[in-house]
Parts: C-alpha cells; sequence; structure tokens
C-alpha cells in the first residue's frame, strides 16, 4: 500500500497541475494528433498550452521531468496520464519545430527520423493496453529524450 501510494503521488500531481491548465486532451487523436500533425504551424493549443510562453531549457526540463516521472508509475497509472503526455510531446515539438524554423535551422537525418517516431509514438499511445504501453515506453522515452538532447545541443550552439 506505501509503495503504490508513493507511485501514485506523481501521477495525482500531475494530474491537479495539469487540470489547473484547462483539463486534458482527447483520446481520440484529435488534439494531440492535430497538434503533433500541425506542428509547425506554430500555434500550440490544449492543457499545456501555457508550455508556448516558457523558454526552450525551462521546457525541455519540464519535458524531462515528466519522462522520468512517467517512468516510475504503474502501467494503469501511466495509461491514465497518456493524453497529457501525448499533448505536452506535442506542445514540445510545436515550439522545438517553430524555434528551429525562425532559426533557418533544418535538422539532420537521425533528427527527422526521430522525430518521425516521436509523432507514431503519439498516434500508436492510446490503442495500446496498459501492458503494451508500460513495455513500449522505454523506447518511446528514450526518444523524446533525444529530441530534448539535440534540441539542447542545437540552442547551445547557437548561443556560441
Amino acid at each position: 500500500m506505501n509503495v503504490v501510494h508513493q507511485l501514485s503521488l506523481p501521477v495525482i500531481c500531475l494530474a491537479a497541475s495539469l487540470a489547473a491548465c484547462g483539463g486534458q486532451g482527447g483520446r481520440d487523436g484529435t488534439e494531440a494528433g492535430q497538434e503533433t500533425g500541425s506542428a509547425d504551424t506554430g500555434a500550440a493549443v490544449g492543457p499545456m498550452g501555457r508550455m508556448q510562453g516558457m523558454g526552450s531549457d525551462a521546457m525541455m526540463d519540464q519535458m524531462q521531468a515528466h519522462v522520468h516521472m512517467m517512468a516510475g508509475v504503474s502501467a494503469d497509472s501511466m495509461r491514465a496520464v497518456i493524453p497529457t503526455h501525448r499533448q505536452l510531446v506535442a506542445n514540445m515539438i510545436s515550439q522545438v519545430n517553430r524555434e528551429m524554423r525562425d532559426m533557418n535551422m533544418a535538422g539532420d537525418a537521425g533528427w527527422t527520423a526521430t522525430m518521425d517516431s516521436v509523432r507514431q509514438d503519439l498516434i500508436q499511445l492510446p490503442d495500446l493496453s496498459a501492458a503494451e504501453l508500460w513495455s513500449s515506453f522505454p523506447a518511446h522515452r528514450t526518444r523524446v529524450m533525444r529530441l530534448v538532447d539535440s534540441h539542447r545541443a542545437m540552442m547551445q550552439n547557437m548561443r556560441r
């Protein structure tokens, strides 16, 4: 019981903070899927819309903390936060694409492949069972963190 309580606490805190931001996106892919599909339009909408005003470093820190938190929850708890996770990642993609476009930067083949894989993950995640989600999340987390780390490196190089 104590372990369950400890693992549930981050999910409850995340849900409460997201509720304050305006609720969760739909599971049908219309919100997170549209944002992902139109990531280069510059519009970040939905429950994590406040992230749009964040600096790149703060957004990447938030994403890193988010995926780390998700790695520590049960499969059922993870399943419950997938709509929020999809929206958060979609908004990150939107902001990263906007920043790259604003700086006339293009990703290399590895960046593009990883971005495509993360977008595919966002489409597939809602349809996975809790067990499938649990087993596939580590690879998804690795891809998301590869984007975060690559973007941080690109931004650091631009500041030099």
